[in-house]
């Protein structure tokens, strides 16, 4: 038997989740006091966090951190599934930071480095 995990009494919180289309996107150095959470549903973006740039395609999942400005651009209309969520542990410890989400090893679609946007398919 596994042993229980202690979890704290609220660890995510949601803040919002929407569907955004969009004729063209530009967010230009944005950032927030939550993760950013975003489903390229349909279309293509261009991506910066941190001076990391990504291409992002359709069926891709961007995740950028909490407090960490970023910018997403697209000249072609788009549909982006997002939320804006925050993930602590009872001893507010980001857990997205701590238990980091796995990224899409192709250098074209996701730059290594910790720090920047992760983008897994």
């Amino acid at each position: 038997m596994l042993p229980r995990l202690q979890s704290p009494a609220r660890p995510f919180a949601l803040h919002r989740a929407q569907v955004g289309h969009y004729e063209a996107l530009q967010i230009l150095n944005q950032s927030f006091p939550f993760w950013v959470i975003s489903h390229v549903r349909d279309g293509l973006v261009q991506t910066r966090t941190g001076g990391t740039e990504a291409i992002v395609r359709a069926g891709t999942v961007m995740v950028h951190p909490l407090s960490v400005p970023f910018s997403e651009t697209a000249s072609e209309p788009g549909t982006h599934e997002f939320l804006f969520l925050e993930a602590a542990s009872g001893a507010n410890v980001d857990l997205l930071r701590r238990y980091p989400v796995a990224a899409d090893p192709a250098p074209a679609s996701c730059p290594a480095g910790g720090s920047g946007s992760g983008v897994a398919a």
